[in-house]
């Protein structure tokens, strides 16, 4: 059955290109042209915006460390807020433009005497969001990576 609708539609495409005019078609892209060259233009300065504006949120990036307590026991709820506060942090105004750059990365790592630190990044322009979203959990600790990881 769809074999012979696809020759159908092979078919169909088939009269209508054998009954276009070569002249009418010349007519044609003579008036499209501008058209076709404005767009042209304006996905090129849309995507050269997008580029600058991704390697500018990239080199903004901060990274906050963050120590639980050795007591620290979170709650799934307070979990599911904090995530979803998290994901709200990328979509402010110029989110669209810059996406990928804009992400929350998480890492899991270990101080000199092996403590578990939980190491968050994000765009500066999101760290006041993160800091806010941090504020649900109780018995964490927020320091500045270099001066945890010792570097």
């Amino acid at each position: 059955m769809l074999a012979i609708f696809a020759l159908a539609v092979l078919l169909a495409l088939w009269r209508f290109l054998s009954n276009i005019r070569v002249d009418h078609l010349l007519g044609a892209a003579e008036s499209v042209a501008p058209l076709t060259l404005g767009a042209l233009a304006l996905a090129s300065a849309l995507a050269t915006h997008r580029l600058f504006a991704t390697r500018r949120t990239l080199r903004s990036r901060q990274v906050v460390a963050v120590v639980p307590a050795d007591e620290f026991d979170a709650e799934p709820e307070t979990v599911l807020r904090f995530a979803a506060q998290l994901a709200d942090t990328e979509r402010r105004v110029t989110g669209w433009i810059d996406r990928r750059a804009g992400a929350v990365r998480i890492q899991l790592t270990g101080d000199a005497e092996g403590n578990l630190i939980y190491l968050l990044e994000v765009p500066e322009r999101s760290i006041e969001a993160l800091r806010t979203a941090l504020r649900t959990f109780k018995g964490i600790e927020e320091r500045p990576a270099a001066e945890v990881l010792g570097k």
